[in-house]
């Protein structure tokens, strides 16, 4: 075990966090706007074609929703390790 090192530099935690946050808010705006459209294509592509690959993009949606929510409760995770972190190197 360290003595005395914190094991996380909260400068990366905070680094990292910010990325994934912004991502997060990408996939998410992109994912709505990409559903919206492909809702509108619906009504005039309806094919077998269509039905299998609706399936499919729905599938991948809720994959990308449950990461999306997985991320936001990582995101308060890791803002909370870092504030930990930094509380830990003040005490040094």
């Amino acid at each position: 075990m360290l003595s005395g090192q914190a094991i996380v530099k909260p400068e990366d935690v905070r680094r990292f966090t910010s990325e994934l946050k912004q991502f997060t808010n990408k996939l998410n705006n992109d994912s709505s706007r990409l559903q919206a459209q492909f809702k509108r294509l619906g009504e005039t592509w309806r094919d077998q074609e269509h039905m299998r690959f609706a399936q499919e993009f729905e599938q991948a949606t809720k994959v990308f929703k449950k990461f999306m929510e997985d991320s936001n409760q990582y995101i308060a995770y890791l803002i909370r390790k870092a504030e930990a972190a930094e509380a830990y190197l003040r005490q040094r």
